[in-house]
């Protein structure tokens, strides 16, 4: 939920403060409907969404929040965007080392099988911010291996992690030239 809250916040400064592009804001539901190895049954609403877009949507990029919002949340640069669009990362991540968004590492990543992927096979670049270490509570924190348990709870956010996230897309929003 902390990538819902951070659209939640957009929303918000969105309607108070105009900009003249346009920004979708978008969420998925399905992404974990299927078992790690039933991967056709991932995404589904992702993919639900690239298999049946508008004639003329043709957004400039997508930016994917996933797993935004642990307070040690560190964000290295996800392969697949690499792959896909790398100057979308550029831009992030040069934007975050611009306010000294710490959780922003300039390393690259491992690859994530996210919402993202349909989204870009459909030709629509999109990127992922994720806190991968998260996946599979696979930490070698002990603490951060929440995820998909009992133990996923509000007590392990971070208002700092979200603030950067958030002021780095804002920063963004409101600075892009086309």
């Amino acid at each position: 939920a902390s990538g819902v809250a951070i659209l939640l916040e957009l929303a918000r400064i969105l309607k108070e403060k105009k900009v003249q592009i346009g920004i979708d804001l978008i969420l998925f539901d399905g992404e974990d409907y299927g078992t790690e190895s039933d991967l056709q049954n991932y995404l589904l609403g992702s993919k639900y969404f690239a298999a049946n877009l508008p004639k003329d949507y043709k957004p400039a990029f997508g930016i994917l929040l996933d797993l935004v919002g642990d307070k040690e949340a560190k964000f290295y640069k996800e392969t697949n965007s690499m792959m896909y669009a790398p100057d979308v990362v550029d831009i992030i991540w040069t934007t975050a080392s611009e306010l000294n968004a710490t959780s922003f590492s300039n390393l690259e990543g491992e690859g994530i099988y996210d919402d993202h992927i349909p989204l870009n096979q459909a030709g629509l670049r999109t990127i992922n911010i994720i806190d991968a270490e998260l996946v599979g509570a696979n930490s070698p924190d002990e603490r951060r291996n929440y995820w998909h348990t009992h133990n996923d709870t509000i007590d392990n956010i971070g208002k700092e992690t979200l603030k950067q996230v958030g002021e780095v897309l804002v920063r963004i929003i409101y600075s892009i030239e086309f």
